[in-house]
């Protein structure tokens, strides 16, 4: 028999530049400020072999695992001081790395390996907290602040529902299971691409940052008025779906502003400013009200530092000639009265 291929696959590990590469690769890939380039990196360094996805599963998984060691006992593998020597040492700091939370500018983070291989589940994320997930598919989820959605995966399908607030989806190549998010009146079909969606109360905004995406109405009337067909997006391009339907792909002034919230900017151009207040809520400390609907039609233009919300109310004092009134629960926003 044939040693090697009985040999436990931890057992050197150390001497293994594929494993030592695959423990790098997850670290990178836990850092919420990952960039786009890195992730493509990783994508084409697991697929250039078959033995680099093999490591990079047996690593996240180990690390899932290490991570839940404080919470209930897991069987240990076969020579366990040898693991212990070779691997734990590798690993522990890894898994407690990615499972700390990670200061944010206006917020925090958290990351979290999700198992979704069967079932639903429903995620959210509080007032002012992003949240970065991976699917078992090698998908990536990150949740912006006060968003919620549900995860159903099977072995034939990958299906989000984004019940309210952003999300931004990266998602793996499956042929096999299609992968839809629904927001509102719209469902958006993605294969391999990276794609951002901003669910509020009355419209639906998607913004592809990579690869290529299909938005289609869930029926084929919007509304009792409105006829919607499907829209293509492709990288730097968004649609807007509202009682109006969906609108035309259009090209994106500056593709960083439909990710900048990952950093806790809030990046708008020419919004109705009663957009501008249901984004900014899901980071403010206390809820903005705004009390004339006027108020709500006004454009705004410029960035919103979740960190210094106040700061932005005083600047739209300024700017737009509104009152602003505080007490212990919001924040309302009022027409100024007219000098005597």
């Amino acid at each position: 028999m044939n040693n090697a291929m009985t040999e436990p696959w931890w057992d050197d590990v150390e001497e293994d530049p594929i494993h030592a590469q695959a423990a790098e690769w997850l670290t990178r890939l836990e850092n919420p400020q990952v960039s786009l380039e890195e992730t493509l990196n990783w994508q084409l360094w697991m697929q250039a072999d078959q033995r680099h996805a093999q490591a990079f599963e047996r690593i996240e998984r180990t690390a899932r695992t290490l991570r839940e060691l404080p919470r209930a006992a897991v069987a240990a593998p076969a020579e366990p001081q040898r693991f212990t020597r070779r691997f734990t040492r590798h690993l522990v700091p890894l898994a407690m790395a990615a499972s700390l939370a990670v200061a944010a500018v206006g917020g925090y983070w958290l990351i979290d390996f999700v198992d979704r291989d069967s079932g639903t589940d429903i995620i959210s994320t509080a007032i002012g907290e992003n949240r970065s997930l991976r699917l078992d598919d090698g998908s990536r989820i990150t949740l912006g602040g006060g968003t919620e959605l549900r995860v159903a995966f099977n072995d034939t399908s990958r299906r989000i529902e984004l019940h309210h607030g952003e999300a931004l989806f990266a998602v793996e190549k499956d042929a096999a299971r299609p992968f839809t998010v629904t927001a509102g009146d719209a469902r958006i079909r993605a294969v391999g691409t990276e794609f951002n969606v901003l669910r509020g109360r009355d419209r639906v905004v998607v913004a592809v940052v990579e690869g290529r995406v299909m938005v289609e109405p869930l029926a084929v009337q919007i509304s009792e008025k409105v006829s919607s067909a499907s829209v293509q997006l492709d990288a730097g391009q968004q649609t807007i779906v509202d009682e109006a339907g969906i609108s035309a792909a259009s090209q994106l002034a500056n593709l960083d502003t439909a990710t900048a919230w990952r950093s806790g900017r809030l990046t708008f151009r020419g919004e109705p400013l009663r957009h501008v207040v249901e984004d900014v809520n899901r980071y403010a400390g206390k809820p903005v009200q705004i009390e004339e609907p006027a108020i709500g039609e006004l454009r705004f233009t410029g960035t919103v530092h979740s960190d210094n919300v106040s700061g932005w109310i005083a600047s739209l004092e300024k700017a737009f000639g509104v009152q602003a009134s505080e007490d212990r629960n919001r924040i309302v926003l009022r027409l100024a009265a007219a000098p005597l």
